[in-house]
């Protein structure tokens, strides 16, 4: 029987190489409204301090670069906001403040995601989760703006370039058991991590090589997935060493860190950071 994650691993923190990371700060605490949870030795980590839960990791690099080709490893990533009334309040707390971004409607008029690019061009999108949207459409109604609320917001998916698909492909799903969720395009592919849904897309890109995605360039630092329990990482660390494939293993602090074959860095988890 072919290597398969274990049924419950989600997509847990996405970590961002940055150069100003007061900037990225006060961004995500004035636009998104997360609390920066802890901070340390160049890394800052927010999420919601009511549930005690990371939701982005950033690494102030004043030494690094931006790519010479214009080219983020990273595409976009995409948080899923908990229901319609917060939605709303996201989208009048941004107005508000006047900050650019585009909505994205369907074709009944709903408004399905609303996109914003961080000061150092990383762009996010935030949208409902797809059982929502068959509800009533989303609508803002100008006024007065709620106070300041901490959205429950949530990792759901994130796109990366990569430069050589099929390796990754293989990879993915046969080295990590990742799922071919959806083949969008034959450049394209969803990958799921057992859920109902998709957590991760690869975008193969004609001008990207595999010099982009050295960790000198700004932008996508690592993925964390959070594994259901400790048996399901011992399991993967058993895997990898069978077919070969180096990787970082802490077994007392429950984590695993490996890199697909582009070079962007994974981690593997137990108890969320």
């Amino acid at each position: 029987m072919a290597y398969q994650l274990e049924k419950g691993t989600v997509l847990d923190v996405i970590s961002l190489r940055v150069n100003n990371i007061e900037d990225e700060i006060t961004f995500f605490k004035k636009v998104l409204h997360l609390d920066v949870l802890l901070e340390e030795n160049g890394i800052v980590y927010l999420g919601f301090k009511t549930a005690n839960k990371t939701l982005i990791s950033l690494y102030e690099d004043i030494e690094g670069i931006e790519n010479n080709h214009g080219c983020h490893v990273l595409r976009h990533y995409k948080l899923s906001i908990k229901d319609q009334e917060t939605f709303k309040q996201l989208i009048e707390l941004v107005q508000a403040i006047d900050y650019e971004m585009k909505l994205s409607k369907d074709d009944k008029g709903r408004i399905r995601e609303v996109e914003l690019m961080d000061p150092e061009n990383n762009l996010i999108r935030i949208g409902l989760p797809e059982e929502e949207l068959q509800t009533d459409k989303v609508k803002v109604f100008p006024g007065t703006v709620i106070t300041k609320q901490k959205y429950r917001l949530q990792l759901q998916t994130v796109k990366v370039n990569v430069a050589e698909l099929e390796e990754s492909l293989l990879f993915y799903r046969d080295i990590l058991g990742f799922v071919i969720y959806e083949e969008v395009t034959d450049k394209i592919y969803r990958l799921s991590a057992g859920g109902a849904s998709h957590q991760l897309v690869l975008f193969a890109k004609d001008s990207v090589t595999q010099a982009d995605f050295d960790d000198q360039f700004y932008g996508l630092d690592y993925i964390a997935f959070k594994l259901p329990n400790f048996k399901a990482l011992d399991y993967l660390q058993q895997h990898l060493s069978t077919e070969g494939f180096s990787f970082y293993y802490n077994k007392g602090k429950e984590i695993l860190q490996v890199d697909d074959p582009n070079g962007i860095h994974l981690w593997f988890y137990v108890t969320s950071w």
